[in-house]
């Protein structure tokens, strides 16, 4: 069980699915997340407003496997791939929460937008230096030079919501089409922030899409350190 990881719980309960599964031939494992950010509401205080205005509750679950897969069971919809976590140096007051009398108490420094956006990038390319596969089996950003090379746009994004400057940051560095960060978007505008329950929103509006997702694709999630968790994603074909 995790708790207290906030908004990157969600990633990094499908990290640890992921490496359980791996280690299990044919494990099956239920991965089940529940926020309730109503516990946070305090009396009414000018630094906390604007992020009990973002927040919301939420349950998902998602159950992660490893093959072999038997006749008649549903393949994977989406393949993990590659799993990172990156604290941010020195951000340990810009995002936290902590257990008090009152319930959970959470601060939310005005900079977390912009350290988040300084640091994503990095934390991507590390995710994605660990696949090896055929050069024409290799997500964009492993091509070329291995910088990412402006190939942001060619892979699917699942991104925990933190806020929409959080969201217009990422866009921003990335320099990612207006389409892009549609469902994480969508998830924003219809439920709010469901800490870590928000990722399996995201996933699910991803896979509820009309169009055709690209083969590759990023999950990225932000939380207390200032912490973030990258994963490489894959469509199997």
């Amino acid at each position: 069980m995790l708790s207290l990881h906030g908004c990157y719980g969600g990633g990094r309960a499908l990290s640890l699915a992921k490496e359980l599964a791996e280690n299990n031939r044919g494990a099956r494992v239920l991965v089940a997340c529940s926020e309730m950010t109503l516990v946070c509401f305090g009396a009414p205080d000018g630094g906390n407003i604007v992020g009990h205005a973002l927040f919301g509750d939420g349950a998902g679950a998602v159950v992660v496997g490893a093959g072999p897969f038997l006749n008649g069971e549903q393949g994977p919809i989406f393949e993990m791939v590659s799993a990172t976590q990156t604290t941010i140096p020195r951000t340990e007051h810009a995002l936290g929460m902590r257990v008090s009398g009152g319930g959970i108490d959470f601060h939310l420094a005005i900079q977390v937008p912009t350290l988040v956006g300084q640091s994503v990038e990095p934390c991507l390319l590390d995710a994605f230096r660990g696949i090896i596969v055929d050069d024409d089996d290799a997500p964009p950003p492993c091509s070329g030079n291995g910088n990412g090379n402006g190939r942001w746009n060619d892979l699917f994004w699942a991104v925990h919501p933190g806020g929409r400057p959080i969201l217009d940051n990422i866009d921003k560095v990335l320099m990612l089409e207006p389409e892009k960060l549609a469902a994480s978007r969508h998830v924003l505008r219809e439920y709010g922030n469901m800490s870590g329950a928000t990722i399996v929103f995201v996933l699910d509006e991803l896979r509820r899409g009309r169009s055709p997702l690209p083969e590759w694709g990023a999950l990225l999630a932000f939380g207390p350190g200032i912490t973030i968790e990258a994963m490489v994603l894959r469509c199997p074909r």
